[in-house]
């Protein structure tokens, strides 16, 4: 065996090292249980691929809050994407994670996806660093790029010349661009761009603005390189006299 190289290790039950030839190799509490331990040379197989990992560990945050449920995963890759993929590690319940990430090319950039194991879907996720082999990254957190609108979400009266807040839930974004739609046909602009760590905005409907059913509210992301949207579950309306309750 030569230093700075992996070779293979087989087993053949808990606690028994298999070589590859079959010779084994038995644990002092098992010594007992061999007949005769055989001492001869053996040829080691150099294992091909990544040979050396680094730790990262500490929490990963979605909409703004450490992850809280069960069945979410943290992904690492490498150059290649998702098919470069470095390390697979649950997500705890408090948010914390700790990850053994593979890799050989020291300077290499490691990024992220939170996984939703009920659904596959995949969040991009902020935060990357170079792969250093036998290192660590101790308090790496991690911020899911998430966006959910949660007002209006379907079945609400608003009325013109009112105020209500529009409201999300958001991480790892800068701005949001909020729009109104009647079915599928944009009708106006409410917000260009608006910072999407207030979480809400209060919108005046215009006396102007068509009452009606089918209305909806979408948020996207206005961040370079950034494709996140959301809408609401379903339509509200807007109708009702002007500044009065909604009563029809």
């Amino acid at each position: 065996m030569a230093p700075n190289k992996g070779y293979t290790i087989l087993m053949n039950q808990p606690g028994v090292l298999q070589y590859p030839q079959g010779v084994s190799v038995f644990p002092d509490h098992a010594r007992d249980k061999a007949t005769a331990v055989t001492t001869q040379a053996v040829s080691w197989p150099l294992i091909k691929g990544n040979q050396y990992n680094m730790i990262a560990y500490g929490k990963v945050y979605f909409e703004g809050k450490p992850v809280n449920k069960t069945g979410y995963y943290l992904g690492s890759y490498g150059s290649k994407g998702e098919s470069d993929g470095r390390s697979l590690s649950p997500v705890k319940t408090d948010g914390s994670y700790f990850a053994t990430i593979l890799g050989n090319a020291n300077g290499e950039k490691i990024k992220f996806k939170l996984i939703n194991s009920a659904n596959g879907r995949a969040y991009d996720v902020t935060g990357s660093f170079n792969f250093q082999a036998d290192s660590l990254k101790p308090g790496f957190d991690l911020k899911a790029r998430s966006l959910k609108l949660t007002l209006p979400n379907g079945g609400e009266t608003w009325n013109p010349r009112r105020s209500y807040d529009i409201t999300w839930r958001s991480g790892g974004i800068d701005n949001v661009r909020i729009e109104l739609y009647k079915g599928t046909v944009l009708k106006t602009v409410i917000c260009a761009s608006t910072p999407a760590g207030t979480g809400k905005y209060t919108w005046t409907i215009p006396a102007n603005i068509p009452q009606g059913i089918k209305y909806k509210i979408k948020i996207s992301s206005v961040d370079v390189g950034l494709n996140l949207s959301d809408a609401g579950n379903d339509y509200f309306t807007i109708a009702g006299s002007p500044g009065t309750d909604g009563s029809l």
